[in-house]
């Protein structure tokens, strides 16, 4: 259930354009994002099977500009980033990247009018950083999201999502952690890979 819970808010939350120089402030960030997702998911297009793939790519096209990534993938990985070739590195984001996108395409699916609150942010002391705390309304429950973002090239962008008490960055480093005392980088791409094609298979079903 956490794991469809945070496919769909990042769905629902990645929907800010790159276009503006602007940084803006982190609730305004989140807002306007699931604002422009809702107003995707809500149109006729989406729910035409011939018209729906170009909606997918315009929620994809936001996604991209609101979450960042490369350092989403260093702090996944951790420590043992510093053990990945440039090449590797590279690799491991595009992959990642993947995954995440074919799991909250398959996730979108299911949409039935969820709604996104805000409720607060906590600054750090240098205003660098901050967490911006919404509710997720579900159907049948609310669940508690927080965002953790930073600016990067002039944009609030969102590094890691909390879900009910759960990091999704920890989450993951846990595994690939584990993971990497018996593999190499080479090895987690792969089975990344694997796991991101599984999704693929399951959303053309």
């Amino acid at each position: 259930m956490i794991k469809n819970i945070l496919s769909f808010v990042l769905a629902l939350t990645l929907g800010i354009s790159t276009a503006f120089a602007d940084p803006g402030t982190p609730k305004q960030r989140v807002e306007d994002g699931s604002a422009r997702i809702f107003n995707l998911l809500l149109q006729e297009e989406f729910q035409n099977p011939e018209t729906k793939p170009q909606v997918l790519k315009q929620i994809e096209a936001e996604l991209m500009g609101f979450f960042d990534f490369e350092e989403f993938s260093t702090r996944t990985v951790g420590p043992k980033w510093r053990q990945f070739t440039q090449d590797q590195k590279k690799r491991f984001i595009e992959a990642f990247t993947e995954l995440l996108r074919n799991s909250y395409v398959n996730t979108l699916n299911s949409y039935s009018g969820e709604t996104l609150a805000y409720v607060g942010e906590v600054r750090s002391k240098d205003g660098t950083k901050v967490e911006v705390h919404t509710l997720f309304k579900g159907q049948e429950k609310d669940y508690p999201v927080s965002f953790r973002m930073l600016i990067k090239n002039d944009q609030w962008v969102v590094y890691d999502v909390i879900i009910e008490g759960i990091s999704m960055i920890k989450n993951y480093r846990e595994q690939f952690k584990d993971f990497l005392v018996k593999a190499d980088p080479e090895e987690l791409i792969l089975r990344i890979k694997e796991k991101a094609s599984e999704k693929k298979e399951t959303e053309a079903k």
